[in-house]
């Protein structure tokens, strides 16, 4: 080796060997660390130790390899599982991501089903609230139908009536409005079937007032009465037939009342009998009138309740008619008996105030009645009795004065004849004071008594 080299391999070496001494191992962790490790498998320093230590390194960095890459194989395993595993997880995802577009595809069919059931269903919600609306506004529930036609003929007839044929009455004024929107054909076939619904629920109010009517004074059938008749005066058939049943059954039953009035008297016999004091005509005759005054004042009550709610008629006149009808009954039972009274020999006073009662009841009657048989009964009865009085009182006059009979001749009192006539004319006169027809009466008595007169001047004459 030239000289020159070896000196410069010296120089290196030194200069390394310089280097390594001048190091600071308590400094420079990495050469602790490295000396530390060696010294776990370095244990002898000798020369054969020192000799072999290179390949010792080398060996060991060997089985650090080793182990580092025993170590690894076993990541790379779990790795190849986990790679395996994800990889079977990426075919499970994607075949469930095909099945998923197979199932969105299916889906969205079924989808686009549901969206058109949906709308249908929609629809037909709204057409079904159409169909309720419709159905509460312009037909009849089962419980109106059954309000309206009943389960029974005699069934009591309740208030709810009257309320469904408002009903009845608004779904037909509520088809004309229906008609206006173009759907005719619909509206009149409501309107025909509300028609047949109303015709027969008032045949049917018909039929039960007509049998019921007569009991109209009832407190339990007044108010559903009086609606009935307020109902059925738009019918003027109907109303008539129920008015003359009224009037027929009414009849009946005054004539029936007054018939026992006269022959039975009152409940247990209180009061008495009005044909117990036939005897007397004057009380005779005033208890009749009396009660057929009272009995016509409450037919004409019963027929303004009957009538209370009618408000399309003449009220006034059907019941001045009917009233007419209603009295007839009794005008033969009356008119019989005072004609027994005017065919019986009672004083001629007694037979004024039986003129005077009759007038006086007539009047009243008049008043209630205005016209009809009982009017014309009543007139006929107190001319008679008029007539009657004239006749007996003129006979009267007549019978005791045929003869002049002389008084006696130390008294200057009148001969019992004329006495018993001044007695009947003071009673007449007496009574014709209380009388309303007295103005009348008086004029047409004065003739009657005229005789009298006459056979004073007469006896006036004897006694010179």
């Amino acid at each position: 080796m030239p000289p020159g080299k070896e000196s410069e391999k010296d120089h290196v070496l030194s200069k390394r060997l310089g280097k390594i001494l001048e190091l600071r191992f308590e400094n420079d962790q990495d050469t602790l660390d490295a000396l530390s490790q060696l010294s776990t498998f370095y244990t002898n320093n000798t020369l054969h130790a020192r000799r072999n230590l290179r390949s010792q390194i080398e060996k060991r960095n060997l089985d650090i390899n080793k182990e580092f890459l025993a170590s690894f194989l076993e990541v790379k395993k779990s790795f190849d599982t986990i790679y395996n595993e994800v990889a079977d997880m990426s075919k499970s995802i994607a075949d469930m991501t095909q099945r998923l577009q197979n199932t969105k595809t299916h889906t969205k069919q079924l989808l686009q089903q549901t969206n058109s059931l949906q709308d249908e269903r929609n629809h037909n919600v709204v057409e079904q609230n159409i169909a309720e609306t419709l159905l509460q506004k312009y037909q009849l529930t089962p419980e109106n139908m059954n309000a309206l036609q009943g389960n029974r003929k005699d069934q009591f007839m309740s208030f709810e009536i009257f309320s469904v044929l408002d009903k009845v009455q608004n779904i037909h004024n509520n088809c004309k409005v229906l008609m206006q929107t173009g759907l005719q054909t619909l509206a009149s076939d409501i309107m025909e079937q509300m028609t047949l619904y109303q015709e027969g629920a008032l045949e049917r109010l018909y039929r039960w007032t007509q049998s019921h009517a007569r009991n109209v004074e009832s407190p339990e059938l007044t108010d559903i009465i009086t609606q009935a008749m307020a109902r059925l005066q738009d019918r003027p058939v109907l109303f008539k037939y129920i008015m003359d049943e009224y009037c027929i059954c009414r009849k009946g039953k005054l004539m029936e009342d007054f018939i026992n009035a006269l022959t039975r008297g009152g409940p247990s016999g209180n009061p008495a009998p009005i044909e117990m004091r036939s005897h007397d005509p004057q009380i005779y005759i005033t208890d009749m009138l009396v009660w057929l005054n009272k009995a016509v004042l409450a037919e004409k009550q019963n027929l303004q309740l009957l009538l209370k709610l009618c408000d399309n008629i003449e009220k006034e006149e059907i019941i001045t008619d009917s009233l007419a009808i209603i009295c007839e009954g009794i005008c033969q039972p009356l008119r019989a008996r005072v004609e027994k009274v005017l065919g019986t020999s009672f004083p001629a006073s007694v037979l004024y105030s039986v003129v005077n009662l009759l007038r006086y009841y007539n009047k009243c009657i008049c008043k209630v009645v205005q016209k009809g048989q009982v009017v014309e009964t009543l007139t006929t009865l107190k001319e008679r009795c008029t007539l009657s009085f004239f006749d007996r009182l003129r006979a009267n006059v007549e019978e005791r004065l045929v003869r002049v009979e002389a008084p006696a001749p130390a008294k200057l009192a009148p001969t019992s004849a004329v006495q018993a006539l001044l007695a009947t004319l003071r009673d007449t006169l007496a009574t014709a004071n209380m009388s309303d027809g007295r103005e009348t009466d008086m004029p047409n008595v004065s003739p009657a008594e005229l005789p009298v007169s006459r056979n004073c001047v007469l006896l006036n004459l004897l006694l010179k």
